[in-house]
């Protein structure tokens, strides 16, 4: 027994050593351990070295160019506390925003979403914004567009929204900087339904596509730029008349209200759409059996400031170079200087069609044979 806890007793005094032994080299390498992580605490960066200002600038070219929308920029302020700083103190970077708000958006959602939307425009600073909205819920548009403090809209510089006509109140909120509009719906819209923006001083610009078309209202006098995509040939004519003072236009034509067959009779009887100010008219026929070619739309216009003149070539007809002189006698648009015919399968000669004008310095051809021809 006296030998089993001798031997223990031996034993003991061995493991105490090698811990002694153990703990020793612990030491050295928590000393070792502190050493390192106090070197990598005092590195420096580069990126971090940059003086706030130029960090500042560089995350300006993080953004798509304004007035769009960029795709998140809270992923700027997640990758280190310093980065974090500077992108909140950076008004330029929080200019732009997107609100989508689904129809079945809940109440509680939807305060979230106003919360997070105050918080995003506080950063801006006073600057102009950029606001991009696509929503279908009634209870969330109202708000929107019926209480002016909702999300700063006093300083709601460019307005992109998609929304149908039904979920919208009759009347907008006074949008007093509003200098462009791109406003499109896809959602079916009841006959009757109609939108206004009342009060927007300022507004030269804007995008209209599909079914607002015919039910928005807009001060079309002051309008400098006009966009109208897939919209029938009568309200086309009937905005247009009511944009005088209109820079450059564009316009992709879709389906008539007016049976095809009663169009071309329809059209002798209008009056011409004067736009004394235009400089570039575009063109586009989307109808379904692009029937417009035949109605010689063509001659409606009365554009004597043109030039630049870009269409489809079924707006010439079949006999592209008399529908052409037509148009420039009847437009007074002696400044022309360039023209660009798409999609002129049934132009074979385009050589023969720059020899026509020789006032008018490039043609071009896209979608042909026959190569661009520039004088």
């Amino acid at each position: 027994m006296l030998n089993f806890m001798e031997e223990d007793r031996v034993r003991i005094l061995d493991l105490e050593a090698q811990i002694r032994v153990l703990e020793r080299s612990i030491s050295t390498l928590r000393a070792e351990q502190e050493l390192t992580q106090n070197r990598l605490d005092a590195y420096k960066y580069p990126i971090l070295t940059l003086p706030h200002e130029i960090t500042s600038k560089i995350f300006t070219h993080f953004l798509p160019m304004y007035p769009a929308a960029p795709a998140s920029l809270t992923s700027l302020t997640h990758v280190c506390r310093h980065w974090r700083d500077v992108a909140l103190a950076n008004p330029a970077l929080w200019c732009t925003m997107m609100i989508e708000v689904d129809v079945k958006t809940t109440p509680y959602a939807r305060a979230q979403i106003r919360a997070m939307s105050d918080a995003w425009i506080g950063r801006s600073g006073s600057r102009p914004l950029s606001i991009h909205i696509n929503s279908a819920n009634p209870a969330f548009l109202h708000e929107l567009f019926t209480e002016p403090s909702t999300m700063d809209s006093a300083r709601w510089a460019h307005l992109t929204l998609d929304a149908p006509l039904s979920a919208l109140p009759k009347t907008g909120c006074p949008l007093p900087a509003l200098r462009s509009l791109d406003f499109t719906s896809l959602a079916f819209t009841i006959i009757g339904e109609a939108f206004t923006f009342y009060e927007a001083p300022q507004l030269h610009i804007a995008v209209l596509s599909g079914r607002v078309i015919p039910r928005v209202t807009l001060p079309w006098t002051q309008l400098l730029c006009l966009t109208l995509h897939n919209v029938d040939l009568y309200h086309s004519i009937r905005i247009l008349r009511q944009t005088p003072n209109l820079m450059r236009c564009t316009i992709t034509l879709s389906d008539n209200v007016i049976p095809e067959l009663e169009l071309g009779s329809r059209l002798a009887q209008e009056a011409d759409v004067v736009l004394p100010c235009v400089e570039s008219l575009i063109l586009y026929d989307d109808s379904w059996f692009q029937a417009l070619a035949e109605s010689r739309v063509l001659d409606l216009f009365v554009v004597p400031s043109l030039a630049r003149l870009e269409l489809d070539a079924g707006f010439l007809g079949e006999a592209p170079i008399s529908a052409l002189e037509s148009f420039l006698s009847k437009a007074g648009c002696s400044s022309l200087q360039e023209v660009c015919i798409r999609g002129q399968s049934t132009i074979n000669d385009g050589n023969g069609i720059c020899q026509a004008f020789p006032a008018i310095r490039r043609f071009s051809f896209p979608d042909s044979s026959s190569d661009e021809a520039e004088r």
